[in-house]
């Protein structure tokens, strides 16, 4: 069983308006489908069985914050080609489709720098923190996910 973090990022609409990460994140857990991208980190790697944390990207609406988690059921190929996010915005179509088994929503979502930093990947530069999550994805060991979801 393989650990990630998944990553929503604020998403600009057709008119130039703004879709905050939060609000994206939330639908995609209400449908049960997360979305990978044909340049999404790891995206080889997953497998049903997996646990996914959600961390929000972004400086507003929870961002900075892991507000949940979830298991994978099973994973589409997306040979529909379907969108899973609004189709006003900016997201393009994935590849393939997370389907959510499981999800809990975090009652009192958890502030994700403060233990990203004792993990062995988090930069020396720690302006530079936000690289350790760029592709939308990053993969953990099981202790880290204990660590990042609360359990441990």
């Amino acid at each position: 069983m393989n650990h990630f973090i998944l990553c929503a990022s604020d998403c600009e609409h057709y008119n130039g308006t703004t879709e905050p990460a939060l609000s994206i994140a939330q639908d995609r857990l209400i449908q049960k489908k997360w979305p990978i991208y044909p340049k999404t980190r790891n995206r080889k790697s997953f497998q049903v069985g997996d646990k996914c944390l959600v961390y929000i990207g972004g400086l507003k609406n929870l961002g900075g914050f892991l507000i949940g988690e979830f298991e994978i059921q099973s994973i589409d190929e997306n040979k529909r080609k379907e969108p899973v996010d609004n189709v006003d915005l900016y997201t393009g179509i994935p590849d393939k489709l997370l389907i959510i088994r499981d999800y809990k929503v975090y009652q009192k979502p958890r502030e994700a720098k403060p233990i990203l930093k004792k993990m062995p990947f988090f930069p020396k530069n720690e302006k530079k923190w936000g690289v350790i999550l760029i592709g939308g994805c990053r993969k953990v060991t099981k202790d880290q996910y204990l660590l990042l979801s609360g359990i441990q």
